[in-house]
C-alpha cells in the first residue's frame, strides 16, 4: 500500500516545493485519507489532479511518462512475491491501461477487478473472472497496438507534410515540428498522444494547403517582435486566399473559383482527407454512441458524403455536435440507472444477510466513471448483479413461506393424528408410527421439519386409520382416515377451492360421500403432479441436465404416492440456473471475442451470439457452432497476418528493382515504405483493425509500386533507344559506370549554359521534370532562352511585396501556372530560376531549402 511520502518523492523532481501542496489538495478533493491510501487510490489522484499539476511544468506527452513511470513504480513495489500468474498480470494491466480510463475495455477490466477483490473477500470462486480478465487484457494489447500503428501512420503523414512546409518558416512551423518531437517521444514508450496528433494534424493540413495555394505567410500571424527573424515566402497571384490565425493551426479561407482548378483539386484533396480520418476520431471517441437513432440519418448523410469524394464541410461539424448530445443524454440516462440502482441495492441491503459487496464495487466503479464524464459500460452488469440478488431474497422469502407452510402441515398432521389415536389404542403396528409422530412433534416443538419424515406420516396416516377402522371404531376412524388422505395431497393453486370446501363439510358429508369427493381430488392431485412433473422434465431436456429427479418423482407416482413437487422443482431449477449461468459466461466470452474480429466475420458472428444471448431464458443454444466459428475467424485472420506479410516484402522487393529511377513516386514510396517497416516489425501484435490499417497501406504502396515500375520500364525504355554518349545523360539511373571527369556528360540545357560553378550549384535540380535551371547574376549575360528583363521586373515585384509585408529578406518563390511552378530563391549574388512540373514542387522545395541553409 503505497504512502503519501511515496507519491511525494516520486513526483518532487517534476514538481519541486509544490509537490506536498498538490497531493494534500488532491487528498482533500477526491475524499481519500493519506494515511490508508491504496493503489487504486493512488493511481486516482495521480490521473486526475497530479496529471493535469504536471502539464504546467512539462508537455502532455512528458506528463503521461511520468504518472505511468510512478503508477509502474507503484505496482512493482507492492510485495512482488505476494501474487504470481493472472493477478499479476492483472494488476501490471490495470497500471499499464490506467491512461485510457476512457476507453470501454479498461472500463470493464477495472470492473472485473474489482469483482475478483470482492468475490475473494466473499469466499467465492474467481477462476471465471479470471479468465475473463485475462482474454480482456488480450484484447486490450490488441487495442494499443492497433492505435499505436494509426500513430505511426500519422507520424509517417506528418513527417512527409512537414517536408513540403519547410520553406514556410515562423511559429506555425515550429509548433509542427515541436509536436512532431512530442508524438515520437511518446511512440517511442509505446505510448499514445492523441491530443497532440490531432493538433499537429490540422496545423499540418493548414500548412500544405498555405503551399499549395502559394500563399504567403499573412504578417499578422507574426507577433512584431518576430517579423525581423522570420522567413517569407512569396506569391504572384493576386486572389491569394485570406489568413486567419487560432492558437494552435490556421484558418484558411480558400476562394476555389478564383483559383486554378488544379490547385483547387489538391487542396480539397488534403481538406478530404482530413475529414475523412477526423471521421474515424470521431467513430473512435463516440463508439457508445455511433449507432444510435439520434446521430443515424446525419452519420450517413456524412459517410455518404465522403464516400462519393464530397467534402462534408458542416454537416461533419453538425454530427460532432450531435454525438455531444448524444453523449450527454446517454450519461444523464446511466446517472439515472445508477441512481435507480443504487436504491435497489440499499434496499437488499436493508432486508441483511445477502451478499451485495460485488455490487457495491461495481456501483462505486459506474460512479467515478460518472463524475469523469465517462460512458460507464458495466451497468447491465450491475443490474444483473442487483437483480440476481433480488432473486436471492425471493427465493429466501419463497422458502421462508414454504417452511412457514410445512411448520403447518406438521402441526395440523400431529393433531390430527393425536384425536383419531386414542391412549387406548396399542396396536402393536401403530408402535413404529407413534414413533416417528413422536420425532416429528419433538421437531416442531424446536421449530424444525423434518421433510422427509412428514411425508412418509403424511403417507402412512390413512393406512394406519384404516387399520383403526378395521379393529373396530369404524366411523370415527374412518373420516379421521379421509381428512388425513385429504391433507396428503399436493398444494395446488386450482384444488385449493375444492379442498377448503371439502374441509368445511367433513361433518355434513357420510363417510361415503366424503371418500368419493376425496378420491376425485386426488385423481385431479394425481393429474396436475403429473402434468408439473412432465414440464420439468421438458425443461430439464430443453437445458441438457439431469432428468432423474422427475423421473424419481414420476415414479413415485406411478406408486400412488405423491413426490415433494416443491423439492423436485428446486432441483431441477438449482441445475438450470447453473447451466443457464454456465453457458451465458461462454456466451459472453464469445461475444467479447467476436468483436476482435470486426471487418473479418466478426459482426456476423457477434449478432448470431446477441441471438443466443437473448433466446437464454427459453432454451439453451448450442455454442459448438458458434465456437467452430470463432475458430475459423481467427484462422483467418493468422492466414491475413502471413499474407500481409508476404505482400511487404514484395513490395521491398519490388521497389528495390526501380529505386534508382527517382522521381515523385520513388519519394512518396520511400516513405510510405517507412511506415510500413515500422507496422512490419508490430504484425504479429496486431488486432484485426490493425492489420486491415496495414493491409490499406499495403494497397497504397501496391499502386505506387506498380506506377514506379512503369516509369521504370518506360525510362529503360528510352534509354534502349539511346546510342553512344546519349546513354549518359539519362541521369544514370541504370548503374552505368562513374565517367572521369573528362568525360562527364554535358547538360542538355538550351543555348546560353551557365557557367561551370552554376552547373556545381545548380546540378542538384537537373532532374527529370525539370525544364531549365538556371542562374541569373548582375551584370552576367542572361541565357538566350530567358528574357532578361522579365525575370528582373519579377525580382523587383518581389522586392517589393518583401518590403509591404515587412520582412527581412525574400528566400523561396513559388508561382503556380497551368501545369508548371516557376521557382526563384537566392543564390550568392544572383537568383536561381527554376521550371519545372508541378508534380516535383515538394522536393524542389525540399533541395532550395537544403541549399539555403548550406549558404
Amino acid at each position: 500500500m503505497p504512502s503519501l511520502k511515496q507519491l511525494q518523492t516520486a513526483l518532487e523532481p517534476h514538481l519541486g516545493e509544490r509537490t506536498e501542496t498538490v497531493l494534500k489538495e488532491g487528498l482533500v478533493r477526491l475524499g481519500l485519507n493519506g494515511e490508508e491510501l491504496s493503489n487504486a487510490d493512488a493511481a486516482n489522484l495521480l490521473k486526475r489532479i497530479v496529471y493535469r499539476e504536471l502539464q504546467r511544468e512539462m508537455d502532455a506527452a512528458s506528463a503521461r511518462k511520468v504518472v505511468k513511470k510512478v503508477l509502474t513504480d507503484l505496482a512493482g513495489g507492492t510485495d512482488p512475491g505476494s501474487e504470481s500468474g493472472p493477478r499479476s498480470k492483472l494488476r501490471a494491466a490495470l497500471s499499464r491501461y490506467s491512461l485510457y480510463f476512457e476507453w470501454p475495455e479498461v472500463q470493464r477490466l477495472r470492473s472485473l477487478a474489482a469483482l475478483i477483490e470482492a468475490s475473494e473477500k466473499e469466499g467465492q470462486s474467481t477462476t471465471n473472472l479470471l479468465k475473463e480478465a485475462l482474454a480482456q487484457i488480450d484484447l486490450l494489447d490488441e487495442k494499443l497496438q492497433n492505435s499505436l500503428l494509426r500513430q505511426a501512420r500519422d507520424i509517417s503523414d506528418l513527417e512527409e507534410a512537414l517536408e513540403q512546409v519547410k520553406s514556410i518558416g515562423g511559429p506555425k512551423l515550429r509548433r509542427l515540428q515541436s509536436l512532431l518531437k512530442q508524438i515520437k517521444e511518446a511512440q517511442a514508450t509505446d505510448t499514445l498522444a492523441t491530443a497532440e496528433v490531432e493538433r499537429a494534424r490540422k496545423l499540418a493540413a493548414d500548412l500544405r494547403k498555405l503551399v499549395e495555394s502559394s500563399v504567403v505567410q499573412n504578417p499578422t500571424l507574426v507577433p512584431e517582435s518576430e517579423k525581423q527573424e522570420e522567413d517569407v515566402a512569396v506569391a504572384a497571384d493576386s486572389d491569394a486566399p485570406e489568413i486567419a490565425s487560432e492558437d494552435d493551426g490556421l484558418e484558411l479561407l480558400i476562394d476555389f473559383e478564383n483559383l486554378e482548378p488544379e490547385v483547387a483539386d489538391r487542396i480539397r484533396e488534403i481538406d478530404l482527407a482530413e475529414e475523412r480520418r477526423r471521421l474515424e476520431i470521431l467513430k473512435e471517441q463516440y463508439a457508445s454512441v455511433w449507432n444510435s437513432d439520434e446521430v443515424a440519418n446525419l452519420r450517413k448523410e456524412v459517410e455518404g458524403l465522403l464516400d462519393a469524394g464530397e467534402l462534408a464541410g458542416e454537416k461533419l461539424n453538425q454530427l460532432q455536435l450531435a454525438l455531444d448530445d448524444a453523449i450527454k443524454n446517454a450519461l444523464a440516462e446511466a446517472r439515472a440507472r445508477y441512481e435507480w440502482l443504487s436504491e435497489r441495492l440499499r434496499s437488499l441491503d436493508l432486508e441483511g444477510g445477502l451478499p451485495t459487496g460485488r455490487a457495491h464495487s461495481q456501483l462505486e466503479l459506474i460512479k467515478e466513471s460518472l463524475e469523469m464524464g465517462v460512458l460507464p459500460g458495466d451497468l447491465d452488469e450491475a443490474e444483473r448483479q442487483i437483480s440476481s440478488l433480488e432473486e436471492d431474497l425471493a427465493k429466501r422469502r419463497t422458502e421462508e413461506a414454504r417452511k412457514k407452510r410445512i411448520l403447518e402441515e406438521a402441526r395440523s398432521l400431529v393433531a390430527n393424528a393425536r384425536k383419531a389415536l386414542s391412549d387406548e389404542e396399542e396396536l402393536p403396528e401403530l408402535a413404529g408410527f407413534r414413533e416417528r409422530l413422536a420425532l416429528l412433534e419433538a421437531g416442531l416443538a424446536a421449530g424444525e421439519v423434518d421433510e422427509a419424515l412428514l411425508a412418509r406420516l403424511k403417507t402412512e396416516l390413512p393406512e394406519v386409520l384404516n387399520q383403526i377402522t378395521r379393529a373396530g371404531e369404524a366411523t370415527k376412524a374412518l373420516r379421521a382416515s379421509l381428512i388425513a388422505e385429504l391433507e396428503s395431497l399436493p398444494t395446488f393453486e386450482e384444488l385449493k377451492p375444492a379442498v377448503e370446501k371439502l374441509r368445511r363439510q367433513v361433518e355434513k358429508l357420510s363417510p361415503e360421500e366424503f371418500r368419493t369427493a376425496v378420491a376425485d381430488l386426488r385423481k385431479q392431485a394425481n393429474t396436475l403432479s403429473r402434468a408439473s412433473l412432465q414440464e420439468l422434465a421438458e425443461k430439464a431436456r430443453r437445458y441438457r441436465v439431469s432428468t432423474e429427479p422427475v423421473e424419481k418423482a414420476l415414479k413415485e407416482l406411478d406408486e400412488e404416492r405423491f413426490p415433494d413437487l416443491n423439492g423436485v422443482k428446486n432441483e431441477v431449477e438449482t441445475a438450470v440456473t447453473a447451466k443457464r449461468a454456465e453457458i451465458k459466461q461462454a456466451l459472453e466470452r464469445l461475444a467479447a471475442s467476436a468483436k476482435r474480429f470486426d471487418g473479418i466475420g466478426g459482426e456476423e458472428l457477434l449478432a448470431k451470439v446477441k441471438s443466443a444471448l437473448n433466446a437464454l431464458d427459453d432454451t439453451l443454444p448450442d455454442i459448438a457452432p458458434l465456437q467452430k466459428e470463432l475458430d475459423r475467424l481467427n484462422a483467418a485472420r493468422e492466414k491475413l497476418r502471413s499474407d500481409l506479410e508476404r505482400r511487404y516484402q514484395e513490395i521491398r522487393t519490388r521497389y528495390e528493382k526501380s529505386k534508382s529511377v527517382g522521381g515523385e513516386t520513388a519519394y512518396r514510396l520511400r516513405t510510405l515504405l517507412g511506415f510500413l517497416e515500422k507496422g512490419a516489425g508490430r504484425l504479429s501484435k496486431l488486432g484485426t483493425s490493425g492489420l486491415r490499417e496495414f493491409e490499406r497501406a499495403l494497397g497504397e504502396a501496391e499502386k505506387l509500386v506498380q506506377q514506379l515500375e512503369e516509369e521504370y520500364a518506360a525510362a529503360k525504355q528510352v534509354a534502349q533507344q539511346l546510342q553512344g554518349a546519349d546513354l549518359d545523360d539519362l541521369l544514370g539511373i541504370f548503374g552505368s559506370q562513374e565517367k572521369p571527369a573528362a568525360e562527364a556528360p554535358q547538360d542538355t540545357a538550351p543555348a546560353g549554359a551557365a557557367s561551370e560553378k552554376e552547373e556545381d550549384e545548380l546540378s542538384p535540380f537537373r532532374i527529370r521534370g525539370v525544364l531549365w535551371a538556371h542562374k541569373l547574376s548582375p551584370g552576367a549575360p542572361a541565357p538566350a532562352d530567358v528574357d532578361a528583363e522579365l525575370v528582373q521586373a519579377l525580382a523587383d515585384d518581389l522586392e517589393l511585396l518583401r518590403e509591404e509585408v515587412g520582412a527581412a529578406k525574400t528566400l523561396i518563390t513559388v508561382i503556380t501556372l497551368t501545369d508548371h511552378v516557376l521557382l526563384t530563391f537566392p543564390m550568392d549574388d544572383g537568383l536561381a530560376v527554376i521550371l519545372a512540373e508541378k508534380a516535383l514542387l515538394s522536393r524542389l522545395v525540399s533541395i532550395a531549402d537544403k541549399h539555403l541553409e548550406a549558404s
